[in-house]
């Protein structure tokens, strides 16, 4: 009697540590697996950029052109445009967005902010360079990393002509801009069509 308990306690024993390396063996599994970047419903909303819906904050200064405006952001990053010598620069909740050219430029009219789950990873705007000495011009497409962490800047930049330059900002937004590191990674320049 007492070797039959002993022998019914035992296999309980074993089959206790088997059933608990499995369900460790399980856990182990599910944590090496990769997390995707891409999870959560992405969508874009709009802000203006215009000069209609953005105010001045500072005074026009006759003699330089330079002035600062203030303009509608999305939920609560602020959104600043800086007009210095016939060159605007966007500045993102406080964060100063260098021009990406020297050449007189100006930004069009509305920011596309990419959101996953409503929260904005990205940022996309288009401005435009115009060559005052041949009086003809081109534009890019800039996209911009929207971090509470790391803060933001840019991440790439596409060819303005490309028939579809809308999407490829998109799609490096979606695909790319989670990795992009703001301190070491150079801007990614997208001038043939993927």
């Amino acid at each position: 009697m007492v070797k039959s308990i002993q022998i019914a306690t035992s296999f309980t024993i074993v089959m206790l540590l088997s059933i608990c390396t499995n369900a460790f063996k399980v856990n182990a599994y599910s944590e090496k697996q990769p997390k995707s970047l891409v999870n959560g419903i992405i969508r874009s909303e709009y802000t203006p950029l215009d000069s209609e819906s953005c105010n001045e904050i500072t005074e026009y200064n006759d003699e330089t052109g330079d002035y600062n405006q203030a303009c509608p952001g999305y939920d609560n990053i602020s959104v600043f445009i800086k007009n210095i010598n016939g060159r605007q620069t966007l500045n993102f909740g406080g964060n100063v967005i260098e021009s990406l050219s020297w050449e007189f430029n100006r930004l069009g009219e509305k920011l596309e902010w990419r959101l996953r789950d409503d929260e904005p990873f990205a940022a996309i705007y288009r401005y435009y360079i115009d060559d005052v000495a041949t009086d003809s011009g081109s534009s890019a497409l800039a996209i911009v990393k929207i971090s509470e962490d790391t803060g933001e800047c840019i991440a790439g930049m596409v060819d303005g002509k490309l028939s579809h330059a809308n999407e490829l900002a998109r799609r490096f937004a979606d695909e790319k801009i989670a990795e992009f590191d703001c301190d070491v990674d150079s801007i990614e320049k997208i001038s043939s069509q993927k």
